[in-house]
């Protein structure tokens, strides 16, 4: 899309709003990139681009919690590709490719991957395997349907990695436990 990704600039404002508003709990909402998403010709989406922003980003929310911010959640922007009013279905920015014309749904890459960091409570090194079989029928992903999830009480709390409840298009990104 032409725009700057600068994972860092995600670290100082939650260190900006940390300062302004001392004790407010923070929530990152809407936070992705959109990428040309295309299916390979067995049915499965790559996208090694959004891994990448999330990688950056998750990093920098957690290194900014772990510097004392109070961050409580992370949403993902978004669930599944989806009209944008500034791009219509030009630009794809969901973790699961929607195929405009039947309407059918496949996780991408990123929305495995993203579904490993939430189970596991880390940020993975390597890419998430496609599942096999996949043929883009929307398989294989994490929480019935591409939804990964981190649930608990809390970021960093003892009960990371529970299930918060499956169709939940948010999740809590994998973070450093409390002290």
């Amino acid at each position: 899309m032409g725009w700057t990704i600068d994972p860092t600039g995600l670290y100082d404002l939650i260190h900006r709003y940390t300062r302004e508003a001392p004790g407010l709990p923070l929530y990152v909402t809407e936070n992705g990139a959109a990428y040309d998403d295309k299916p390979d010709p067995e049915g499965n989406v790559h996208d090694p681009e959004r891994i990448a922003y999330l990688r950056g980003h998750l990093s920098a929310v957690r290194r900014a919690i772990t510097d004392g911010a109070d961050v409580r959640g992370y949403y993902l922007w978004s669930l599944m590709d989806n009209f944008e009013w500034a791009y219509g279905y030009g630009k794809r920015f969901g973790a699961v490719y929607v195929d405009y014309a039947t309407l059918a749904r496949t996780p991408k890459s990123s929305a495995r991957w993203y579904g490993e960091a939430a189970r596991t409570g880390t940020l993975p090194r390597r890419r998430t395997p496609e599942p096999r079989g996949n043929r883009g029928r929307g398989r294989g992903a994490a929480c019935h349907g591409g939804v990964p999830r981190l649930g608990g009480s809390r970021l960093g709390g003892t009960r990371r990695g529970a299930s918060a409840g499956c169709g939940r298009p948010s999740v809590r990104p994998p973070l450093p436990r409390a002290k």
